[in-house]
């Protein structure tokens, strides 16, 4: 069983749920999350490791 795990760090609802599906269709990670700004995704590192993060370079409230 895949047991990687990946955040995607996007301020756009449509980004993120592009990228989950098409990352969930190819079944590279089990654990897929999804971070709306850079305040949200620091929270979720702190409580979770991640072998891979997609982020978003412009977003309000912190940047990536």
């Amino acid at each position: 069983m895949n047991k990687k795990s990946i955040l995607i760090i996007d301020d756009d609802l449509e980004t993120r749920t592009l990228l989950k599906q098409l990352l969930s269709k190819r079944k590279i990670a089990s654990s897929i999350i999804e971070a709306c700004d850079g305040i949200d995704a620091i929270m979720k590192i702190q409580n979770q490791e991640f072998d891979l993060i997609i982020c978003d370079n412009h977003m309000p409230k912190l940047n990536g």
